[in-house]
């Protein structure tokens, strides 16, 4: 831990020193970056972002204590790789789907099947189904980040940086914060098995928030529309 923090501190400075050979983009100076939250849009996306951060990367701290509260202590590696492979397999895999349908199926399957996912482990002590459901908690997870983003950005591409940067920060602020709600839950006496539970709440609110995105934000551009915006943005 020492050594990372060690390189994340040698790599800021490298950035400080450097920063005025860095590209720059007109829209990312223009204005402040938090201006892009008076978008009621935008707003509810960081927030669904930083519940979906709450309840999958807070929980996955607890993935090996839970699988021994269930009797699958032995199993520990195995489900960790299996979480591990189905977030690299969501992430390689949503592109296609998001160029094909958009994001609004996906804004409406990935919270549900996350939810699913930690109903599964909450419910049943099978290693085969805690297999499965990790890779699909793995895979709905990190597959939600770049959903959200291009629902996000599809009618702002002048202002992407700033919500996909307020995006992540949101996601990785949840995860921190799950954690420690986490943590406070084993305190207060809570079995390591119920954080599943516990997990469903900020799933299923992400999932309202994901919907509203889907349902009461605006339509994809068309490619007349993105080239309209993008001849302005080169103006």
């Amino acid at each position: 831990m020492g050594l990372v923090v060690l390189i994340g501190v040698l790599s800021m400075a490298a950035l400080a020193v450097r920063a005025h050979t860095l590209p720059r983009l007109a829209a990312a100076g223009s204005e402040p970056a938090f201006r892009v939250l008076r978008s009621g849009r935008a707003s509810v996306g960081v927030i669904a972002a930083f519940l979906l951060g709450v309840a999958s990367l807070g929980l996955y701290t607890y993935l090996l204590p839970m699988a021994e509260a269930r009797g699958l202590a032995d199993w520990g590696f195995a489900l960790v790789w299996a979480w591990g492979i189905g977030g690299v397999t969501g992430s390689a895999l949503v592109g296609k789907p998001l160029d094909r349908y958009g994001a609004k199926p996906l804004l409406l399957l990935l919270p549900v099947l996350l939810a699913l996912s930690f109903a599964a482990v909450w419910l049943f002590t099978s290693p085969i189904v805690w297999l499965i459901a990790a890779a699909v908690w793995g895979g709905t997870g990190w597959a939600s980040v770049p959903t959200l983003q291009q629902a996000l950005t599809a009618d702002r591409r002048r202002q992407s940086m700033p919500i996909i940067a307020l995006q992540m920060a949101a996601m990785y602020l949840g995860s921190a914060a799950g954690a420690a709600i986490g943590s406070s839950l084993l305190t207060a006496g809570a079995g390591a098995a119920d954080l599943a539970a516990w997990a469903l709440l900020p799933a299923l609110l992400a999932l309202v928030l994901t919907a509203w995105i889907a349902f009461a934000g605006p339509r994809r551009p068309t490619a007349s529309a993105s080239t309209s915006e993008d001849r302005t943005a080169t103006l």
